[in-house]
């Protein structure tokens, strides 16, 4: 069984730290839309420092949304052409968004 997931790779320039404020941030604000309890259960997402990667659950509204927001921020902070971001399948078992 597979779940989909978006995968963000971030180029240099920007510290990691400030990449894993933003995701805080785009968490926060999905948390007001959707309540703590969902974000909870359905917001998932992890950052690899080392790698410059995040990865965010795509299957639920919730993930979906910190994606959304996150991406904005980016955008807005970095440029489009500073990251990259593909929805892709996670292999369960993997652990790769395991909370």
């Amino acid at each position: 069984m597979s779940h989909p997931y978006y995968h963000y790779r971030i180029k240099g320039g920007l510290p990691i730290e400030i990449v894993g404020e933003l995701l805080f941030l785009a968490a926060l604000a999905v948390e007001s839309l959707h309540g703590r309890s969902a974000l909870r259960m359905d917001g998932v997402f992890r950052l690899h420092k080392a790698r410059r990667t995040c990865l965010i659950n795509a299957s639920t509204p919730v993930g979906r949304d910190i994606a959304r927001v996150f991406t904005g921020l980016l955008t807005r902070l970095i440029g489009e052409r500073s990251f990259k971001v593909r929805l892709t399948e996670e292999l369960s078992g993997s652990g790769a968004l395991r909370p």
